[in-house]
């Protein structure tokens, strides 16, 4: 399964998110030092906010698990840690969901018979 950003809190702020992600990627893949302050100037060309906040989070990921994250700003930094443990979490509930699905004694019998 892919990387998701995090539900509870980058989906309460999705401009935020966005903005932040756009500007990331920018860091990644330009070398450019971003101004957080500002408005992306891409940010607007994106009406499924949600869809492209998951699909920069998985680019960002992906660029991310194969580089050193320490040469990046300390806000990318700790977006990179941050997104680590909702990572991990959310591989053990996946886990933990298909250890229930494919146990057998989970069986619901119909009640309406």
């Amino acid at each position: 399964m892919p990387c998701y950003s995090d539900p509870e809190d980058y989906r309460n702020r999705e401009t935020e998110a966005l903005n932040d992600l756009l500007h990331f990627i920018d860091e990644v893949s330009v070398r450019h030092i971003p101004d957080f302050n500002e408005t992306h100037p891409k940010f607007e060309d994106f009406k499924d906010k949600v869809k492209a906040i998951d699909e920069f989070t998985q680019r960002l990921c992906f660029i991310l698990s194969k580089e050193n994250p320490s040469k990046y700003t300390n806000k990318l930094q700790d977006w990179w840690k941050k997104h680590q443990e909702w990572d991990k979490q959310r591989i053990e509930n996946e886990q933990k969901t298909s250890r229930i699905d494919s146990d057998p004694g989970n069986v619901s019998v119909p009640t309406d018979i």
